[in-house]
């Protein structure tokens, strides 16, 4: 699933518009040439690279909600 965001104030010389930034699914650089990347739902960014997103999964067990990383 690909996702993409467009802003109406966009403008020519963001970071994010060559090769999204680096960013494996959703680039923002608010106007302050520094790029940060977002992730689908569903998925988690990378703490160590910043860029890429990881899966991750919901499992309850006896009303309690238990959230695993999966790599």
């Amino acid at each position: 699933m690909q996702s993409s965001l467009y802003l109406s104030d966009a403008y020519e010389d963001s970071s994010c518009l060559l090769n999204q930034g680096a960013c494996h699914r959703l680039c923002m650089d608010y106007r302050s040439n520094e790029i940060t990347c977002f992730c689908n739902v569903g998925y988690l960014l990378n703490e160590v690279d910043r860029h890429s997103c990881q899966g991750w999964q919901l499992v309850t067990a006896h009303n309690h909600l238990i959230v695993l990383e999966c790599n």
